[in-house]
């Protein structure tokens, strides 16, 4: 069931609150930190209270809304056949009035027609970049991440830091930009690259754009008929994602990050006591993250991406978490979907091994805990939600796992990045002494 979150905006504000205090009190911390914090999609310190399966019925509750309120009804239904755009193979027919809209500007999950657009040439790209010869990287397979152009482009060199010497992974790489200003810097830097269409969102906020922006890309690579790992811009590839396993998983259409993990717990008693943990937070709540995602090119999974999208449009704007809705509609799948108008559907997705792993812990800081630390070699990625530094973050636990895997000792939980590592490093001055 979808649940709009009540608290959501208040939690977000204390945590924005939180970071600002920080901000004044350190110094040496980016004033950025904020806007990493509102831009950075799906993090766990949100989950709290995310909706448990069941009828989805927002229109209703909409509805319902609204009329408590007296306020008119907005129709969450964009459009009429006639004079919508055509989106190819990207949108089903029986999707199309719920998706499509006609206008110039359209709400963050809505697609208009500079997305059918961008389809179009994303899945041109994809299928080119797919094509590529790779001993490290599935056939028909890319790697995507999306970022913008202010500061948080940065993160991408520390997404990447550990791979841009390997071609067989970086000509599958796809940086999706969003805006001009990122596309200029990721041609400049050498990475594949598009641009998603300038606005094509009216939302009054960068981060509603950000995130639902996040599962159209999905869609134009997957309905183009290309495989995608999908990661936020705040996580670290520490090794080239094991795609050729995911692949050979042939009745998996996704698989997804999973939050709320307990490492230390994991490390210190074993894979039958992390089972039955994790097998304990999913009775409980939902930690699924979008941060981290494999996607099947399959009409299943296109399925799945159109239907969250649609009751994107049907919740605005008070949806909560887009990766909420995702998860939603994928528990959807099996009993169909009247209000959209779908039939029930097989849909397998699977959490990712838990070595794709998260900084959302409900135990220690696992950057400070050595019988975690140690264990980093071990680790695929590291995804920095839960957390306002991304940068320092990422850049911190690239030196960690490196001193643990080439001089392991408890002193490798104080590994750090040096300043002079930083983008926004500035030498000082070289001064002449006077004789």
């Amino acid at each position: 069931m979808f649940f709009f979150m009540k608290n959501q905006n208040e939690e977000e504000k204390e945590q924005l609150l939180s970071l600002k205090k920080r901000d004044a009190d350190v110094p040496s911390a980016s004033s950025s930190s904020i806007r990493f914090f509102t831009k950075v999609t799906a993090c766990a310190v949100l989950l709290a209270g995310i909706g448990t399966l069941g009828k989805i019925n927002v229109y209703d509750r909409q509805q319902q809304r609204f009329e408590s309120s007296g306020v008119k009804q907005q129709l969450a239904f964009l459009g009429e056949v006639d004079g919508l755009p055509s989106c190819g193979p990207y949108v089903d027919d029986n999707l199309r009035t719920k998706l499509l809209h006609n206008g110039e500007e359209v709400q963050d999950a809505a697609i208009g027609y500079k997305e059918c657009e961008f389809f179009s040439n994303l899945g041109s790209k994809a299928k080119l970049l797919g094509d590529q010869p790779s001993e490290c990287v599935a056939p028909n397979t890319v790697i995507t991440t999306y970022t913008s152009g202010d500061d948080f482009y940065h993160n991408l060199g520390l997404v990447v830091k550990n791979l841009k010497d390997q071609d067989c992974f970086m000509k599958r790489f796809l940086v999706v930009c969003a805006d001009s200003a990122c596309s200029e810097q990721a041609t400049a830097d050498g990475y594949n690259n598009i641009e998603f269409p300038e606005d094509s969102s009216n939302s009054d906020t960068s981060y509603g754009r950000f995130t639902w922006m996040k599962q159209k890309i999905s869609l134009g690579v997957v309905g183009s008929g290309v495989n995608m790992f999908m990661v936020d811009a705040d996580v670290v590839l520490f090794s080239v994602p094991e795609t050729n396993s995911f692949l050979s998983q042939s009745n998996v259409d996704g698989m997804f990050q999973e939050d709320y993990m307990d490492y230390h717990g994991a490390y210190t008693n074993g894979p039958e006591w992390t089972k039955q943990y994790l097998d304990g937070v999913h009775a409980g709540a939902s930690n699924f993250n979008s941060g981290q995602m494999w996607y099947r090119a399959s009409e299943r999974a296109s399925r799945w991406i159109q239907t969250s999208l649609a009751h994107g449009v049907m919740c605005s704007p008070n949806c909560g978490l887009e990766q909420n809705v995702l998860h939603d509609a994928a528990k959807q799948a099996p009993v169909g979907d009247t209000e959209l108008g779908v039939e029930p559907y097989a849909l397998n997705i699977q959490p990712l091994p838990i070595t794709y792993a998260t900084f959302c812990s409900r135990t220690t800081d696992i950057l400070h805990d050595w019988e975690v630390v140690k264990h980093m070699g071990e680790w695929k990625t590291l995804h920095m939600c839960c957390a306002g530094y991304k940068y320092d973050g990422m850049g911190n636990a690239i030196e960690k796992r490196k001193c643990a895997m080439q001089t392991p000792g408890p002193s490798c939980v104080e590994a750090g990045m040096g300043k002079e590592e930083r983008w926004d490093y500035v030498a000082p001055a070289e001064t002449t002494e006077k004789r």
